[in-house]
């Protein structure tokens, strides 16, 4: 009997404990749960008052290099305008023409046309389309001269293919185009080992870090500078976007590079889609001036 009244004495209390606990835990959890919400809000409410520089602008002349169509305007379309409003001589370098895309199938169903007139409609087709986009680009953003170095119009003959640009092979091909600019600036996109949220793409499409590579060689020996533009950040949302220094240009500089992006609706926004919206909205470009470069296989 003594047992049975031990027993029913003690039930709520242990039973109480039991709620109690439970109670504690679920607040714990729901704290926990709420602390990557509150901190992204906190960080969302700052973006505006984050210090923000205005977009570099070369001394002479201005190179820009992009290692396939659309890179350079999402990434830096508001500091290529701005070279040209302040009557800065601007020369965009376009390495490939992206024609190793999964979206080859996608634009010969849809889009497709025989644009080098040969009889059928394959990648070089796809590329040499590739390329029309980034000339409407480049002339709304004001450059003066556009350079190929990819191989569309050879068939892959000769120039530079999509997912194979070698550093040294390209530092070559810059430095002719640096002969002829001595002291020019350059500007090209960030190699993916400086955006931590991608560094294991590095491995898989390599074109960034090369061609950054080769950008910073030709600016090292033809005594010019050299910015990185990051723009696989803009898949983040805005409030983790961060670099070293945030660049925001001027209303007509804004202006211009949404107007830019938009020149790439067709080939562009399918490819990249995510990018394509972000880089429209977001008045900011995300500059690093001194980027870490992944080792080359």
């Amino acid at each position: 009997m003594q047992g049975d009244e031990w027993y029913h004495t003690r039930m709520p209390t242990t039973e109480n404990a039991r709620r109690s606990l439970l109670r504690r835990t679920v607040i714990i959890l729901l704290i926990l749960a709420a602390i990557p919400a509150l901190a992204a809000m906190v960080l969302h409410l700052t973006i505006p008052l984050r210090a923000t520089a205005s977009p570099p602008v070369a001394s002479d002349v201005a190179i820009i290099v992009s290692p396939h169509p659309d890179d350079e305007t999402y990434a830096m379309g508001q500091t290529i305008a701005t070279q040209d409003i302040e009557g800065v001589h601007t020369i965009a370098v376009l390495v490939t023409d992206g024609d190793s895309s999964v979206h080859v199938d996608w634009w010969r169903e849809e889009h497709g046309c025989d644009v080098d007139g040969d009889g059928d409609q394959d990648r070089w087709d796809f590329g040499l389309a590739r390329r029309a986009e980034y000339e409407n680009a480049l002339e709304i953003l004001g450059a003066d001269e556009v350079i190929f170095l990819g191989g569309a119009d050879s068939q892959g003959a000769s120039g530079f293919r999509d997912t194979e640009v070698d550093a040294d092979q390209l530092a070559d091909a810059l430095s002719e185009i640096a002969r002829d600019n001595p002291g020019a600036d350059w500007f090209t996109i960030a190699p993916y080992a400086s955006e931590r949220w991608y560094a294991g793409d590095y491995k898989n499409h390599p074109d960034h870090g090369e061609v950054a590579r080769a950008v910073a060689t030709a600016a090292r020996e033809n005594d010019g500078d050299a910015y990185y533009f990051k723009v696989y950040t803009y898949y983040l949302r805005p409030f983790a976007r961060f670099a070293p220094v945030r660049v925001q240009g001027t209303d007509e500089a804004r202006e211009r590079k949404r107007q830019a992006v938009e020149a790439f609706s067709v080939i562009g926004a399918k490819s990249t889609p995510e990018l394509y919206d972000a880089t429209r909205l977001d008045p900011a470009e995300y500059l690093v001036t001194d980027p870490p470069f992944p080792e080359s296989d």
